[in-house]
């Protein structure tokens, strides 16, 4: 069975965000850089999730990226 880099790099976002020991949001560049992954790999990806209901965004200053359950 092989596993895109979509798929791989997705499980690591979710999984960095599952991690957090606080619920505030990160930004997808935060992501990237302490995963040492490309930004805009990482922007997409967050988008499918967000997409499909895995996580929620939240716009402005503070905003980014946390587990939606």
């Amino acid at each position: 069975m092989r596993i895109t880099t979509l798929a791989e790099y997705g499980v690591i976002c979710a999984l960095h965000l599952a991690r957090r020991p606080s619920q505030e949001p990160v930004t997808g560049r935060d992501i990237a850089a302490r995963e040492r992954l490309p930004v805009d790999y990482v922007e997409q990806i967050l988008l499918r999730l967000r997409r499909a209901g895995l996580v929620h965004s939240t716009r402005g200053a503070r905003g980014g990226y946390a587990l939606a359950r």
